[in-house]
């Protein structure tokens, strides 16, 4: 008899795409989460006999086993304004790959309520149509006793939450996963995973037999590959030297973090085990944020996201997890194989494709679960567009529909453009980009720090140059736009 097993998966909801499996569904009663809004409650979802078919052949394939009619996967998708297309890539991937689980998502309250807009209740009636269970979340000011660092303009750091007022919404969705997996005893694996940036190309439990003991996996970012970096000139990969990892410094201070700094960087943004092992390993991430949110601004985000903590937890031996290479699991965060150390973006020489140009892990297999798509700029861009018209039920944004699909053939390098006269140079002062975020900037006169119309803006008063960098991380600059990719601009002419 196989086990059962459950994912959670938990995260932050941005813009997606739009696809999904048609489905009938039942309604059968579940408790809610105590001390939590209204649920809104459908039942597991019907899943083609065809589909079934293909996941027991990919099983057979791979040597694995599963049965995912009790998995869950839970997810922090409060923001309204991406509402219209934020959950449709990551539900209508996970649904297509032929998950029969549970999928509940932590939503801003409104959500819940009877008579909404016409907007958000399309987006209401999606979401149920594919058997989304809906937790409100409400929030309340924190009550630090101190004030946080540049959280204004960033909700997920703004507030906190009625149950968890020293947690922010960034931390407490943690706390939200844990107290929701107290409340539900009939689950085995889980993957607590971020939503804005993960997609689904297989089942995400396909190779894995039953569960047992107390079991938590964490994934490693991409590390380096000397075979395929080193002839470009410069070694690739992200270690915690790494300036995002090094913030654990600013509340645990340099001694810990000199004995871990040249691990790989592990990512909390994808944590899979059993239901034993999650609760083990969120009671211990919990009681963490909730003594750091009692030291001051240094320990609370922005200055220590949850995963410089997790990193100095781990490699520092405070928390038992088991850390897989990259590549090696269903997990693969691209993200560092698509970006340089200096920061630049959209590359995918160092990703491989299998015969329907799905995206592999290291092992040859196409990847269950693909995380941090959004590092990987104009192709990966292309690469969706492609294959989610293959899906049906295809919903895109705006700014795709005007897009022309590629043909298979394209999809492995970006069309050849033909040249075109370099634009006319305006005349007077203007601003020239000088660097990447965590770059060097040469610059004498003005330089600025952000992305479209929000900047930072220095004077350079006699210096060349500057670091482009926030404040957080050890610049100069304050941050104008938290969580949004950066660069800096010199002011010429």
């Amino acid at each position: 008899m196989v086990a059962s097993k459950a994912v959670l998966l938990l995260g932050v909801s941005s813009f997606v795409l739009g696809f999904a499996l048609r489905s009938q569904f039942g309604a059968p009663e579940r408790p809610d989460c105590a001390g939590h809004a209204p649920v809104v409650v459908v039942g597991q979802p019907h899943v083609e006999p065809q589909t079934q078919q293909k996941q027991q052949t990919a099983a057979a394939a791979v040597g694995g086993t599963w049965n995912d009619e009790n998995d869950v996967v839970i997810g922090l998708a409060r923001s309204e304004s991406a509402w219209k297309t934020e959950f449709r890539m990551f539900v209508g991937t996970l649904r297509h790959t032929g998950y029969k689980g549970r999928i509940v998502l932590f939503v801003h309250p409104s959500l819940l309520h009877e008579k909404i807009a016409a907007p958000l209740k399309e987006t209401k009636e999606y979401l149920v149509s594919r058997g989304v269970e809906l937790v409100g979340v409400r929030t309340t000011p924190c009550e630090f006793a101190f004030k946080p660092e540049n959280v204004e303009n960033y909700d997920l750091r703004k507030h906190c939450t009625v149950e968890y007022p020293l947690l922010q919404l960034e931390w407490a969705r943690f706390a939200m996963s844990r107290d929701w997996l107290m409340q539900n005893p009939k689950t085995g694996w889980f993957l607590t995973t971020d939503v804005r940036d993960t997609f689904f190309q297989r089942p995400p439990f396909a190779d894995l037999g039953p569960p047992s003991g107390s079991q938590v996996f964490v994934y490693e970012e991409y590390y380096g590959d000397t075979e395929k970096t080193i002839e470009r000139g410069k070694m690739r990969g992200i270690d915690c030297t790494h300036w995002f990892c090094r913030l654990a410094t600013k509340c645990y201070g340099d001694a810990a973090w000199k004995k871990y700094k040249s691990k790989p960087m592990l990512c909390a943004g994808q944590i899979l085990g059993n239901r034993a092992g999650s609760i083990r390993m969120l009671n211990e991430f919990i009681d963490e944020m909730i003594a750091n949110g009692k030291k001051g601004p240094s320990c609370v985000p922005p200055v220590l996201p949850d995963q410089p903590m997790m990193n100095y937890l781990i490699w520092s031996g405070l928390m038992n997890v088991t850390t897989v290479p990259y590549g090696d699991g269903p997990v693969l965060t691209i993200g560092g194989a698509c970006t340089t150390n200096n920061g630049k973006r959209g590359l995918r020489d160092l990703l491989d494709f299998d015969s329907n140009q799905m995206i592999m892990d290291k092992k040859g297999r196409t990847a269950a679960v693909v995380h941090q798509w959004d590092r990987c700029g104009d192709w990966m861009e292309r690469w969706l567009r492609h294959h989610l018209a293959s899906f049906g039920e295809l919903k895109l944004d705006k700014r795709w529909e005007a897009k022309e699909s590629p043909s298979v053939e394209t999809i492995a390098e970006p069309p050849k453009l033909k040249p075109t006269p370099p634009p006319a140079v305006p005349k007077g002062p203007r601003w020239v980009e000088c660097a990447d975020e965590n770059s060097e900037c040469k610059c004498t006169t003005e330089a600025r720090f952000g992305s479209d119309d929000q900047w930072t803006t220095l004077n350079m008063d006699g210096k060349t140059s500057i670091m482009c960098l926030n404040s957080v991380a050890g610049g100069e600059f304050s941050d104008p736009a938290p969580g949004v990719p950066k660069n800096c601009e010199c002011k010429v002419g």
